[in-house]
């Protein structure tokens, strides 16, 4: 695996990969590229079955993948603990959960998808917060495994703040969420002492005022139930897509 350091030649190798056939996961907009690189945490591999691009984290690598010959073996190994998110198509079948298996992987958690339609003309308009990003990122840190919750990195929790991508009550719950064409949950967490109060819902209808405007979208752990009732609850359903994460490391992190 090689550090990424320009951004220009990175595009133009994704950019290749591109053909019809290739299998992907979530692929990562310019921006997030860029801050990857500037941090120096965003590695890459290609072959001549396609690309892989790793994103480190303290305690685990999160991989994304343009798959264009499965018959391909990378001729490198993915590093230990490397977490990997497979989509899976309502209607079309993914080879990619096989290719994996056959390079160390298993699953470790499977999500469904959930959309919301566009409400309306938005009630609420979003505004930063000067709440501090340490206890909320302890109290993600409590409520999510490392490994599959897409947890910010501190810059990337500073800034989401600052632009109002996140909703909070206190340091006891919060709701993080991306703002585009679509807008899309990341994270929804209330401390364990507060639960059956309501915050959650409370907070995924305020989500709701802010972005009536657009289709949002999150995903969840399929046997969350609490978490599905909640979404449900605020106008959410599942439209059918579902993800599978895999990792190569087998031990149990919890």
């Amino acid at each position: 695996m090689q550090t990424v350091r320009d951004y220009a030649a990175l595009s133009a190798q994704i950019s290749r990969q591109f053909r019809p056939g290739v299998l992907a996961n979530r692929t990562l907009g310019a921006e997030e590229l860029r801050q990857e690189i500037a941090r120096g945490t965003l590695l890459a591999h290609a072959w001549e079955g396609g690309l892989f691009l790793l994103r480190r984290r303290p305690t685990h690598f999160i991989l994304h993948y343009y798959l264009t010959d499965l018959s391909a073996q990378p001729g490198q190994a993915l590093p230990p603990d490397t977490v990997v998110e497979l989509p899976l198509h309502p209607r079309r079948p993914d080879k990619a959960a096989d290719y994996f298996a056959s390079l160390g992987f298993s699953g470790i958690l499977r999500r469904v998808r959930l959309a919301r339609p566009v409400l309306g003309v938005p009630e609420e308009e979003a505004h930063g917060t000067d709440v501090s990003p340490e206890p909320l990122l302890q109290l993600l840190h409590a409520q999510f495994d490392a490994r599959t919750g897409c947890l910010p990195l501190p810059d990337e929790l500073v800034d989401d703040l600052s632009a109002g991508r996140v909703l909070t009550h206190g340091t006891d719950a919060l709701l993080r969420f991306s703002f585009d064409r679509t807008a899309e949950i990341r994270q929804l967490a209330v401390s364990p002492a507060l639960r059956g109060q309501g915050l959650a819902r409370s907070l995924v209808a305020r989500f709701n005022r802010i972005t009536a405007d657009r289709r949002a979208l999150v995903w969840t752990g399929a046997e969350n139930q609490a978490a599905l009732h909640v979404y449900q609850a605020e106008g959410f359903a599942p439209d059918g897509w579902q993800s599978l994460v895999m990792t190569n490391q087998q031990e149990n992190h919890g």
